[in-house]
């Protein structure tokens, strides 16, 4: 029973490792990296958008 409890810890604990390495490599670029709504972030979407929209010149 206790080895099948240390295998139900390990497991558990693997999965969450490789789900915070997921998200840290999926937010990569993000500053603000989890932060919602605050200042910065919108700065930098409108920022985004606004370089998208724009046509390049040659």
């Amino acid at each position: 029973m206790q080895t099948l409890l240390t295998y139900l810890i390990l497991i558990a604990a693997m999965g969450y490792a490789l789900w915070r390495g997921y998200l840290a490599i999926r937010q990569n670029n993000d500053p603000c990296y989890g932060c919602s709504g605050c200042a910065l972030k919108e700065a930098q979407k409108r920022a985004i958008r606004k370089k998208a929209d724009c046509p390049q010149k040659k």
